[in-house]
Protein backbone atom coordinates (compact mmCIF):
# COMPACT_ATOMS: atom_id res chain seq x y z
CA UNK A 1 0.00 0.00 0.00
CA UNK A 2 1.13 3.52 -1.06
CA UNK A 3 1.48 6.21 2.06
CA UNK A 4 -0.16 9.30 0.67
CA UNK A 5 0.53 12.35 3.12
CA UNK A 6 -2.63 13.82 4.61
CA UNK A 7 -2.00 17.28 3.94
CA UNK A 8 -1.66 17.58 -0.10
CA UNK A 9 -2.99 14.77 -2.30
CA UNK A 10 -1.84 14.54 -5.80
CA UNK A 11 -4.39 12.91 -7.68
CA UNK A 12 -2.37 12.26 -10.91
CA UNK A 13 0.26 10.74 -8.34
CA UNK A 14 -2.09 8.34 -7.13
CA UNK A 15 -3.09 7.32 -11.47
CA UNK A 16 0.52 7.03 -12.41
CA UNK A 17 0.56 4.55 -9.44
CA UNK A 18 -1.28 2.08 -11.34
CA UNK A 19 -1.34 0.70 -14.99
CA UNK A 20 -4.43 2.52 -16.42
CA UNK A 21 -3.81 0.44 -19.95
CA UNK A 22 -4.74 -3.01 -18.20
CA UNK A 23 -7.67 -1.41 -15.85
CA UNK A 24 -9.34 -0.58 -18.75
CA UNK A 25 -10.71 -4.00 -19.34
CA UNK A 26 -11.05 -5.37 -15.42
CA UNK A 27 -14.37 -4.73 -13.47
CA UNK A 28 -12.78 -2.61 -10.88
CA UNK A 29 -9.55 -1.12 -10.69
CA UNK A 30 -7.73 -0.54 -8.02
CA UNK A 31 -7.53 2.84 -8.88
CA UNK A 32 -10.96 3.51 -8.54
CA UNK A 33 -11.24 1.45 -4.79
CA UNK A 34 -8.52 4.03 -3.81
CA UNK A 35 -9.93 7.14 -5.12
CA UNK A 36 -13.71 6.20 -3.69
CA UNK A 37 -11.75 5.55 0.01
CA UNK A 38 -10.01 8.88 -0.52
CA UNK A 39 -13.29 10.47 -0.84
CA UNK A 40 -14.88 9.97 2.27
CA UNK A 41 -14.63 10.67 5.44
CA UNK A 42 -12.75 8.81 8.44
CA UNK A 43 -13.67 8.69 12.26
CA UNK A 44 -10.45 8.36 14.44
CA UNK A 45 -10.07 9.72 17.53
CA UNK A 46 -13.54 9.71 18.81
CA UNK A 47 -13.69 12.56 15.80
CA UNK A 48 -14.73 12.67 11.90
CA UNK A 49 -12.10 13.69 9.50
CA UNK A 50 -12.84 15.14 6.47
CA UNK A 51 -12.24 13.29 2.99
CA UNK A 52 -8.77 14.01 2.01
CA UNK A 53 -10.30 13.73 -1.47
CA UNK A 54 -13.02 16.31 -1.94
CA UNK A 55 -16.21 15.60 -4.22
CA UNK A 56 -15.38 17.81 -7.04
CA UNK A 57 -12.07 16.93 -7.19
CA UNK A 58 -13.40 13.50 -7.50
CA UNK A 59 -15.50 13.93 -10.06
CA UNK A 60 -12.90 15.32 -12.44
CA UNK A 61 -11.07 12.85 -11.49
CA UNK A 62 -13.95 10.06 -12.12
CA UNK A 63 -14.37 12.28 -15.59
CA UNK A 64 -11.03 11.92 -17.37
CA UNK A 65 -10.66 8.09 -15.96
CA UNK A 66 -13.91 7.33 -17.49
CA UNK A 67 -12.72 9.33 -21.00
CA UNK A 68 -9.53 7.26 -20.94
CA UNK A 69 -11.71 4.13 -21.18
CA UNK A 70 -11.44 3.14 -17.21
CA UNK A 71 -14.29 1.33 -15.80
CA UNK A 72 -16.40 3.68 -13.36
CA UNK A 73 -19.36 1.94 -10.99
CA UNK A 74 -22.58 3.84 -11.29
CA UNK A 75 -23.42 6.25 -8.60
CA UNK A 76 -25.98 4.12 -5.96
CA UNK A 77 -29.54 4.71 -6.43
CA UNK A 78 -31.01 6.78 -3.00
CA UNK A 79 -34.15 5.83 -1.90
CA UNK A 80 -35.78 9.17 -0.73
CA UNK A 81 -39.29 8.11 -0.11
CA UNK A 82 -40.85 8.69 -3.43
CA UNK A 83 -43.59 6.51 -2.35
CA UNK A 84 -45.22 9.60 -0.95
CA UNK A 85 -46.76 11.66 -2.88
CA UNK A 86 -46.32 15.81 -2.92
CA UNK A 87 -47.97 17.98 -0.60
CA UNK A 88 -49.31 20.35 -3.53
CA UNK A 89 -51.29 23.20 -2.60
CA UNK A 90 -54.29 23.39 -1.04
CA UNK A 91 -56.69 24.16 -3.34
CA UNK A 92 -54.94 21.66 -5.51
CA UNK A 93 -55.17 18.60 -3.02
CA UNK A 94 -58.84 19.66 -2.34
CA UNK A 95 -59.78 19.62 -6.24
CA UNK A 96 -60.38 15.83 -5.89
CA UNK A 97 -62.88 16.25 -2.89
CA UNK A 98 -65.31 18.75 -4.91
Amino acid sequence: MVHVPRTKINVLAIISLFNLSSMAQSKMPDVVLKLQQLAKPTFVNKRWRKPILSARRLADTRKSLVAEGVHWPPKPFLDRGGDKPFKLIKHEREKEKR
